[in-house]
């Protein structure tokens, strides 16, 4: 039973994270970690609030999401460690243990999402294949633990992989459906209620498809990661957001342009009603969906477990959580990770996990953003590297939408979060003692 020390040294030996990312592989995480499972499912719940108008709504949520990610890029730029975010809000923060709940609860934002992932893809999957779903989620996920503790550079390997084959599907769906849609001037009649008043329906359909967004700003999680992070970081985040943002506007256009309304509203599966709809092979647009997912879990335990270990290099729990290995991952924090991801997963209800995700992710930005407010009174020189501009005008702005959407989550949800919220105060005086 007994382990020399020397050998547990080496293995679970501090050490600073390696600086092993470059641009290409901070695009390809962001967009790896944004493109997931919401995208092929929502278009047919926003076309039965927004209609035709659909695409609007993907910019006004492109638009909000570029603000975000222009807080992110000044916080991850100029504080270039990872985790970066959850670090900033310690430094901006007067009150420790207000600093130290706000990073508790983003925490568990990324492993609910992480959750949530895992639901969805077994979800998916059991629809043509007899598993046990369960038993699928608890293996999918001990694998992309395995995968996240080899180190990043080869858990980005693989991610940069999936990526850029579910780049190439979705690029395949895009243009077999928009050529579809010109040659055969395939245009249908989606005139609906909403035309009489639209400003409030495209403002609610952004409420509803914004989570389509969410996964970029985890370029900033792995800021202590990156190669030249002054120059990489808002350029990343801004190509990102343009990614995702066009990429969803065309995608909104074609399903409302060739399918009629009231099919679409209707569909489980409404980019697989795209391809019917356009002749095209269903098993692209299945295979795309599962690269999602998948691509989505990858990146979501790497981004968790580095917050966990800028959490832990704040002095909470440090000895336990703050150690990397040999590959220089931070071991104990990946499976801490799994472990609240796995008790997530067990729950086993995608809506109430995805109202954990969202609410928590609301108040994360809200919390990061007026961290950010605070740090430009303390410091006025912080934004050296780069600054939101409109400021303060944009960040507030930022705060107002968040906090508004942020009403409208489920009451049930806000309360675990409250009960989290209470746990990590617990914590933080037990580590505190």
């Amino acid at each position: 039973m007994f382990i020399g020390k020397r050998v547990l040294s080496n293995f679970f030996s501090e050490r600073r994270l390696k600086k092993e990312l470059g641009f290409k592989d901070l695009v390809l995480i962001g967009l790896g970690a944004t493109i997931e499972a919401s995208i092929f499912v929502l278009i047919a719940p926003g076309a039965e609030i927004v209609g035709k108008y659909l695409p609007i709504s993907f910019i006004l949520g492109g638009a909000l999401a570029l603000g975000v990610a222009l807080v992110y890029s000044e916080i991850a730029t100029n504080l270039p460690e990872e985790g970066a975010d959850l670090r900033f809000i310690f430094k901006s923060f007067s009150s420790d243990i207000w600093a130290f709940i706000t990073s508790w609860l983003v925490i568990l934002g990324d492993l609910s999402y992480l959750a949530l992932n895992l639901l969805g893809l077994t979800v998916y999957l059991k629809t043509f294949l007899p598993i046990n779903q369960l038993a699928f989620s608890i293996i999918i996920l001990l694998a992309i633990t395995v995968l996240n503790l080899r180190g990043i550079k080869r858990t980005s390997l693989v991610e940069n992989s999936i990526t850029m084959v579910l780049l190439f599907f979705l690029a395949v769906i895009v243009g077999w459906a928009f050529f579809n849609w010109v040659g055969e001037n395939q245009i249908v009649n989606n005139i609906s209620s909403s035309d009489s008043f639209i400003l409030l329906p495209i403002i609610v359909g952004t409420a509803l498809i914004y989570s389509s967004f969410i996964g970029y700003e985890d370029i900033t999680s792995v800021a202590g990661e990156v190669k030249d992070p002054h120059k990489n970081i808002p350029k990343a985040m801004i190509i990102t957001v343009i990614i995702t943002t066009s990429l969803y506007v065309v995608l909104s256009f074609l399903s409302v342009q060739t399918i009629p309304l009231a099919q679409l509203k209707e569909s489980e599966t409404p980019l697989l009603l795209l391809a019917i709809t356009n002749n095209i092979p269903s098993f692209i647009v299945t295979a795309a969906a599962i690269l999602a997912i998948v691509s989505t879990l990858v990146i979501t335990l790497l981004v968790a477990s580095r917050k966990v270990f800028a959490l832990a290099q704040e002095d909470y729990f440090k000895n336990w959580l703050g150690n990397t290995n040999s590959s220089g991952v931070p071991t104990q924090a990946v499976l801490f990770c799994t472990f609240i991801t796995l008790i997530l997963t067990i729950i086993g209800s995608v809506k109430f996990v995805a109202y954990l995700g969202n609410s928590v992710y609301l108040i994360g930005v809200i919390a990061t953003t007026v961290a950010l407010l605070i740090m430009h009174r303390k410091n006025p020189n912080f934004g050296r590297w780069f600054r939101v501009p409109f400021s303060p005008y944009l960040p507030l702005l930022i705060i107002f939408v968040s906090g508004t959407v942020l009403i409208f989550v489920e009451t049930r949800a806000l309360f675990y979060v409250f009960v989290w919220g209470l746990i990590g105060a617990f914590i933080y005086h037990l580590n505190k003692r």
